[in-house]
């Protein structure tokens, strides 16, 4: 929507795309600096913002990809719950599911901000909860009644997307493209993944409780489905929505070869991504 209003003013769609992603990938940088001040972690925020832009699937916060923009409301969210302002945490959450399906974990961003058990003094934290659940389902009721085919048909048939337990075992099955290859098209899915959980593991006691459940929430809702030819496939990209990861990781660039490393991982793999990108292959 925001493309086809502000192409309709720059005369290019495609443009303009790439001019509200790589707005968004600004303001959500400036937004990840204030909330590693907030949390104070003992995490340097230019460290946390050189692991986020540093990493292979950056890529995609300047790419015409609703990332940034998903990554910038997640963290309005965040910090709007972290205050108590639960009309902006409402309207913020409702606006990142109508980006991107996986916004609706911010549901569990803003629950655990407002409090356990539910009670009179966080009941307008637990309506605020509801506004990703609203954003998804305000999409879904929008595709009924443009009568685009559901979802789910959509998802499973085009897509090829299925629950975990069928891709988990796939390969014995005729459609995985197997394991050489999809390591070497996944790679950086699969670091991604096993990043998420060398940071929840390292902030069960450090990361604030919203913020570990929030990563928690999100890393368990990426590998609950996958397509039947490459699992996982898609999932660095759809991680860059799990802000606590680039704490932790901001945490780790303190050591020298941890940071020599990340760079020339990051440097090379965005590299990669844009020359697939320029020579119009597909990079998803």
């Amino acid at each position: 929507l925001l493309g086809r209003w502000l192409g309709g003013v720059l005369g290019d769609e495609f443009i303009a795309l790439l001019l509200i992603s790589n707005l968004a990938a600004l303001g959500a940088y400036v937004l990840l600096y204030k909330l590693v001040e907030e949390i104070d972690l003992g995490v340097s925020p230019p460290g946390a913002l050189a692991a986020l832009a540093l990493f292979p699937s950056a890529f995609f916060l300047m790419a015409a990809y609703p990332q940034s923009l998903l990554l910038l409301l997640v963290l309005v969210t965040a910090l709007a719950a972290r205050r108590g302002l639960w009309g902006w945490a409402f309207l913020t959450g409702l606006l990142a599911g109508l980006t991107h399906s996986t916004g609706l974990v911010l549901s569990v961003l803003v629950v655990a901000c407002a409090g356990w058990p539910p009670g009179r003094k966080n009941w307008k934290g637990y309506l605020a909860a509801f506004g990703p659940v609203a954003g998804v389902l305000a999409f879904l009721l929008w595709r009924n009644g443009q009568g685009y085919p559901p979802l789910t048909e959509l998802v499973e048939g085009v897509w090829g997307r299925q629950p975990l337990f069928v891709w988990l075992f796939s390969g014995g099955s005729s459609d995985f493209i197997g394991w050489r290859m999809w390591l070497a098209r996944n790679w950086i899915s699969a670091l991604a993944l096993g990043l998420a959980i060398a940071a929840l593991a390292w902030g069960w006691r450090r990361l604030d409780r919203p913020g570990w459940l929030y990563l928690c929430g999100l890393t368990a809702f990426l590998v609950i489905s996958g397509t039947r030819y490459e699992p996982l496939a898609g999932l660095a990209r759809y991680m860059l929505a799990g802000f606590p990861l680039w704490l932790a990781a901001g945490a780790w660039l303190e050591h020298k070869t941890v940071r020599l490393t990340w760079l020339a991982v990051g440097v090379g793999g965005q590299m990669l991504l844009s020359a697939l990108f320029f020579l119009w292959g597909f990079v998803g």
